[in-house]
């Protein structure tokens, strides 16, 4: 996928990268790996060693979105805690450099995971295949949010945390609404609308107490497979600390039952299902614009998201 955020490194820039963090390996091939939409990366092989994933954030100048501020290293501060905290299979973060003082970018090397994507998979129709790994998946996004920590919000962006849950998806959408406006970009609700009416929905949010990890992303694409299990989960760039219901699995335009019942969730109470559709609301008012910022050639995603967005309000304006 061509995105504007995805920073282009020269053979001689990964050579002197790889000299720095693996100096007695010889390199044996470079090839980018296209299939992301934000960060850029690279699958580096050697001769006589393990391959490695070479992940390489915007530069400093690329306009970005403010959810998206440092997102490079919050990524590799939960594959670490997560490769400490639990059983879930994520690679390792092997090296990494945060200061711009040898790249123009912040970078970090992890192992390469073995598999096929669980969305390739799905591709060639493999049903019965796709359930078990979806149940799977259940059972370790759960392990996941039973991570926790004092403060909700995003680790890389201190406008975006908070003490309680709802201050903090409070400023989760005013900040998506302020990027909106930074581009001008339209959307099918208005700003003031959706404002007002998360302030009179305020007591649905009090019910979250705890600031758990969400993964946020755990698409089929982030998710490999192999020899009929997980064999690992990539992707930790865009975690917060905040309420499960957030996740992917719990998207009303999912409902994958194995996912929920690997979970150990078959129902929600009636403050957990609008919490569900805010957070709906909040994926299509991210991905409405992700297009523009990050100037897709084609993007489809915008009116996907907007009439979405739409639809969702209309129901949380109904239920008010």
């Amino acid at each position: 996928m061509h995105s504007s955020t995805k920073s282009q490194l020269t053979t001689k820039q990964i050579n002197n990268l790889v000299s720095t963090h693996f100096p007695a390996q010889q390199i044996e091939a470079i090839i980018e790996l296209t299939d992301g939409y934000f960060n850029n990366a690279y699958r580096i092989s050697f001769i006589g060693y393990q391959p490695v994933i070479l992940k390489i954030a915007p530069t400093p100048m690329t306009q970005v979105m403010t959810y998206e501020h440092n997102i490079l290293q919050t990524e590799v501060d939960m594959l670490e805690l997560v490769k400490q905290a639990t059983n879930i299979p994520v690679p390792a973060v092997l090296a990494y450099d945060f200061s711009r003082h040898q790249c123009p970018s912040a970078y970090f090397f992890m192992e390469e995971i073995i598999g096929t994507p669980l969305n390739k998979i799905a591709k060639l129709h493999e049903n019965i295949a796709k359930d078990i790994f979806l149940y799977q998946l259940g059972q370790y996004n759960f392990t996941l949010n039973q991570l926790t920590n004092t403060t909700f919000g995003y680790p890389g962006e201190k406008k975006l945390q908070a003490n309680n849950w709802f201050d903090c998806f409070y400023q989760m959408i005013v900040w998506a609404i302020q990027d909106r406006l930074t581009l001008a970009i339209p959307l099918s609700v208005s700003d003031q609308a959706i404002l007002e009416l998360l302030k009179k929905h305020k007591y649905y949010f009090e019910a979250v107490e705890s600031a758990q990890l969400v993964h946020w992303d755990l698409w089929a694409g982030n998710v490999f497979v192999d020899n009929k299990q997980i064999s690992g989960i990539i992707d930790f760039e865009r975690c917060l600390w905040g309420d499960p219901l957030l996740e992917v699995g719990f998207r009303s335009h999912q409902n994958d039952r194995p996912f929920l019942a690997g979970y150990g969730k078959s129902t929600f109470s009636a403050q957990e299902q609008i919490r569900i559709r805010w957070y709906d609301l909040y994926l299509y008012l991210i991905v409405a614009q992700e297009g523009t910022y990050r100037r897709y050639q084609q993007n489809d995603f915008h009116s996907w998201a907007n009439g979405l967005l739409k639809e969702t309000y209309d129901f949380l304006l109904r239920t008010s």
